[in-house]
């Protein structure tokens, strides 16, 4: 028997920590740099300050890219104690079988969502994504929109 099978679904996950908590806050834990042990360090602080007040917690690459496997591991096992899901903020954005070799290798380690560009498309894009989560009961977390100031130049074009 797989792990999955025996795992809560992401939906039912994000859903029971949203009821017990009484909260839709979603924790973008983004530390830009710093050492592996000064970002666990800091990763572990801003958790235990806030998870009472979340429903899951986002982690970017940036966080992840200095951290050797297992220490990503230790910090996805960390947020599960704590009753969150944890969402990998990869922006999945290419060919069918390059996302979906993304999409397991982050399901593998223990993310229970990743994120995905929806502009690549659905055959040959994200559908191996979508198929590969509602086999294992993970989720995918479509980008719509970015917060920054040039995102008008790709997202709110007329011509």
């Amino acid at each position: 028997m797989r792990l999955d099978a025996v795992k809560p679904s992401f939906k039912q996950m994000i859903m029971e920590a949203s009821e017990s908590r009484g909260s839709r806050l979603i924790l973008a834990l983004d530390i830009p740099s710093g050492t592996e042990k000064s970002i666990m360090e800091q990763a572990e602080g801003i958790l235990e300050e806030t998870n009472r007040y979340l429903c899951a917690v986002k982690i970017n690459r940036h966080l992840t890219l200095p951290l050797e496997p297992s220490n990503i591991k230790r910090l996805i096992d960390e947020i599960h104690s704590l009753g969150l899901p944890v969402i990998m903020d990869c922006k999945i954005n290419d060919i069918g079988n390059t996302n979906l070799v993304i999409a397991e290798h982050y399901f593998n380690i223990g993310f229970d969502a990743v994120t995905a560009n929806p502009f690549i498309g659905w055959e040959d894009g994200l559908q191996p994504v979508f198929n590969l989560a509602r086999e294992r009961g993970r989720g995918v977390i479509l980008l719509v929109y970015m917060s920054h100031k040039a995102s008008i130049e790709g997202y709110g074009q007329l011509i």
